[in-house]
């Protein structure tokens, strides 16, 4: 999916209050364009999976549609809503790679899906809007999501290396999970 500028994890309203506040509308708009883009896509990758529910490019398409939805739903601060994209991206790739377990692509992005999980499950734990009971789910949750993730990413790697962008993905969740621990 085509999205016309990176989108950063971080909301609007986050941005540092030193930020003019033509930079947080621009960042605004740049989400909200990316948005609509996404929904486009994901319209297109919906249908040409439901023309054909047994071709596999279609099923790795439209996980990677939820990835990159649940980016900008991220960004545009909708946690629950991004993980609901993972959560679907993680149900279609499971099914890809239980029909092809030799798919790497499919086992890298699913690898990479429970690794974005696993940092969304570990900020709502840390947020101060749950409560505890809540903020323990999301605790395990992100323990589970990192742990797998972890493992799978690895194994796909196929000689136990990581890439830089893999090895920035798995620190930033691993700092994201510690973070929640030390909330706790």
């Amino acid at each position: 999916m085509f999205l016309p500028e990176p989108i950063r994890a971080e909301r609007v309203r986050d941005l540092p209050s030193r930020t003019s506040c033509s930079a947080k509308r621009d960042c605004g708009r740049r989400c909200a364009r990316a948005l609509g883009q996404c929904r486009e896509g994901m319209t297109l990758y919906e249908s040409l999976r439901s023309a054909d529910t047994s071709n596999a490019q279609s099923a790795h398409d439209l996980a990677v549609g939820h990835i990159s939805m649940h980016k900008v739903l991220g960004a545009l601060g909708d946690p629950i809503a991004a993980l609901a994209q993972l959560d679907s991206c993680t149900a279609l790739l499971r099914d890809l790679l239980s029909a092809n377990a030799d798919n790497v692509l499919a086992l890298r992005d699913l690898a990479r899906s429970r690794l974005y999980s696993a940092t969304l499950h570990a900020r709502l734990a840390a947020g101060g809007r749950l409560t505890e009971p809540e903020r323990a789910s999301h605790r395990a949750s992100a323990e589970s999501a990192f742990e797998e993730g972890s493992r799978l990413l690895l194994g796909a790697s196929g000689r136990g290396l990581l890439s830089a962008e893999d090895s920035t993905l798995v620190s930033g969740a691993r700092l994201s999970l510690e973070h929640s621990r030390s909330r706790h």
